[in-house]
C-alpha cells in the first residue's frame, strides 16, 4: 500500500496539479465501514487526502497542531457570535 503524502509544510502555489484528483471523481461507498471509506478515500485521492480541486480550485486543507476538535471550534464560534 502506498504511504499518505502531506502537503501541509507547501506553499499552495508550487503543488503540482497533476498529482490531484478533482472531487467529483471521489466516490465513496458509504456502506464500507469506517476504516474501509477512509483506506477508499486516500486510494482515490493518490494518497494526498489534504489536498484535491474543486471547482477549478487547488483545495489545501491545513491543521492546526492541537488538542481542539473542529466541534470545540465550531462551538465556540457559536458562543462567541
Amino acid at each position: 500500500m502506498a504511504s499518505i503524502f502531506s502537503f501541509q509544510g507547501t506553499d499552495i502555489r508550487d503543488i503540482d496539479r497533476s498529482v490531484l484528483v478533482d472531487q467529483k471523481d471521489i466516490h465513496i461507498d458509504r456502506s464500507l465501514p469506517r476504516e474501509e471509506r477512509i483506506r477508499e478515500f486516500c486510494r482515490q485521492t493518490n494518497y494526498h487526502p489534504d489536498c484535491m480541486i474543486i471547482e477549478g480550485v487547488v483545495v489545501l486543507s491545513r491543521f492546526m497542531d492541537t488538542t481542539e476538535t473542529i466541534e470545540d471550534r465550531l462551538c465556540a464560534a457559536i458562543r462567541n457570535a
